[in-house]
C-alpha cells in the first residue's frame, strides 16, 4: 500500500498556487493527485510527474483559504495512507533535533522541520511569504 511522508513545499499560497514533491512509497502508477485546502476546498493539481516509486513532484493552482491543507495520491482505486508522525516533544533531545536534509533541499523546500501530525499535512499563506525562492 502507498504512503505519504512528507509534503515538501516550494511555495503554497491563497495568490500563487502550489508547488511541492511528496514524499513516501508506492508512487508508480499515480493517477491522481490532489489537495484539500483549509476551506475543505478540492483543488485538483494542474501538472504532476511521478519521479520515482517515492516522489512527486506536482503544481497547483491557488488555494482558496490559508491554513492546514492536504495532499492525497491515488494509485488505482486507493489514496495512498498518510503516516502519522510520533507526537512533537517539548524538551529537546538529540533524537528530538529537526532532520537535517542538507542545505539544498532546505533552501529548496521552505517547511522542511515544520512539525505536522500526519505526513501529508502542510501550511498554505495567505499570501508569497512561504516561497522559499523569494
Amino acid at each position: 500500500m502507498a504512503t505519504i511522508t512528507k509534503v515538501a513545499v516550494v511555495k503554497a499560497t491563497c495568490r500563487e498556487g502550489g508547488e511541492f514533491e511528496i514524499w513516501g512509497s508506492g508512487f508508480s502508477g499515480a493517477s491522481e493527485v490532489y489537495f484539500v485546502d483549509a476551506a475543505s476546498t478540492k483543488i485538483p493539481v494542474t501538472s504532476f510527474t511521478v519521479v520515482d516509486d517515492g516522489t512527486i513532484s506536482c503544481a497547483c493552482s491557488k488555494f482558496t483559504q490559508a491554513g492546514l491543507a492536504r495532499a492525497y495520491v491515488v494509485i488505482g482505486d486507493e489514496e495512498a495512507s498518510p503516516v502519522k508522525n510520533p507526537p512533537q516533544s517539548t524538551s529537546r533531545s538529540a533524537e528530538d533535533q529537526p532532520v537535517d536534509y542538507g542545505r539544498s533541499a532546505t533552501l529548496r523546500f521552505g517547511n522542511l522541520n515544520e512539525y505536522t501530525e500526519y505526513g501529508n499535512e502542510f501550511s498554505v499563506r495567505s499570501n508569497s511569504a512561504q516561497s522559499s525562492r523569494g
